[in-house]
């Protein structure tokens, strides 16, 4: 699995399983006046990827500072191209282009010498 940004890009081989993806699709519900319901699709999914990967502490400041520093949070998409025969909600493999890591905080854990965990919750749009 690759996270790129720009020129950066980093390879990661130690997402721990199951990763998770939950989809929601956004419209609104109104009622009018006499009490009819009306509902209307923006027809946009949005899919929520959560995983853990597992590093070395190299791999776990690579990581920080692409959060910190390339996406800057929220703020930027990225390029997440997953493993071949993996399905983050756009198809097995299929490379995502409105990734965006969806938190305000980077929590990490320190497990064992030279062993972190990072767990990052990921959101894209897709159809």
């Amino acid at each position: 699995m690759t996270f790129a940004y720009s020129t950066t890009t980093i390879t990661i081989t130690s997402a721990l399983f199951p990763v998770g993806v939950r989809l929601e699709h956004y419209d609104s519900a109104g009622e009018t006046e006499d009490g009819q319901a009306l509902g209307y699709s923006y027809g946009v999914n949005a899919y929520f990827v959560t995983m853990r990967i597992r590093c070395d502490a190299t791999l776990r400041t690579s990581l920080r500072d692409f959060y910190k520093t390339k996406v800057l949070g929220r703020a930027r998409e990225f390029i997440l191209t997953p493993d071949t025969g993996v399905d983050l909600g756009a198809g097995s493999g299929t490379v995502i282009t409105t990734a965006r890591i969806w938190q305000a905080d980077f929590p990490e854990n320190f497990e064992a010498w030279d062993l972190f965990y990072v767990d990052l919750v990921i959101r894209h749009e897709g159809s």
